[in-house]
């Protein structure tokens, strides 16, 4: 009996097949790889979904200042895999450098006089208070900051185990979908054992009927 490996090494039918394994095999577009990290200069999490696709299709959502990593990280997927629709996404939480803290003066001001002027209904707030007030103290801005080489290169690491991650997921669907050809050409079989018994049968009944 034919098993499913063997449909899946029949001549087109490549469905889900990743460059990265040599062996034709039936392995699944669905699946989910996620991988984070921290460093020195901040936090990151990757998140890798596929879902089914003739071709890869691919969208991108990275922080702004990461487009040699978007690059980059689009030349991998492709390729790892040759089929699927790919969602990528990279999470980038840097680390507040504490010296580059500015207070604005002038809503800090603005808060000052808002309390002066309801100190007769409520409680006039402290300087503690005000400083503590969203927007009043502000950190460096990191929007369109380019991350350096090394980051790059922790970054793409990160990656690669997200993509592991993936590869694994969809080996692990393949392997699902292995099994329920295997179960369904079993039955397949037995029908036709159990139809070839009862054809073989049919002259002598026939036989029976009509002598």
């Amino acid at each position: 009996m034919p098993s499913a490996s063997a449909f899946a090494r029949l001549p087109g039918n490549d469905a889900g097949c990743d460059r990265d394994y040599g062996a034709r095999m039936i392995r699944g577009m669905t699946g989910f790889g996620r991988a984070q990290g921290q460093a020195a200069w901040g936090a990151w999490a990757w998140e890798v979904r596929s879902v089914n696709g003739k071709a890869v299709d691919l969208r991108t959502n990275l922080p702004p200042g990461c487009e040699a990593v978007d690059f980059e990280a689009r030349r991998r997927v492709k390729e790892k895999f040759q089929r699927g629709s790919f969602q990528v996404q990279l999470r980038i939480d840097f680390t507040r450098d504490a010296g580059g803290m500015a207070i604005d003066t002038r809503e800090l001001g603005r808060l000052a006089r808002l309390s002066r002027n309801w100190a007769t209904r409520i409680p006039q707030a402290t300087f503690d208070g005000l400083l503590n007030t969203t927007g009043v103290v502000r950190g460096p801005s990191r929007t369109g900051q380019t991350v350096d080489e090394a980051a790059q290169k922790e970054l793409l690491d990160g990656l690669e185990l997200a993509l592991d991650m993936l590869i694994k997921a969809r080996l692990k669907e393949g392997e699902a979908i292995e099994g329920l050809f295997n179960k369904m050409l079993g039955e397949l079989e037995a029908l036709i054992a159990t139809a070839g018994v009862q054809a073989a049968g049919q002259p002598e009944l026939v036989r029976e009927k009509f002598l």
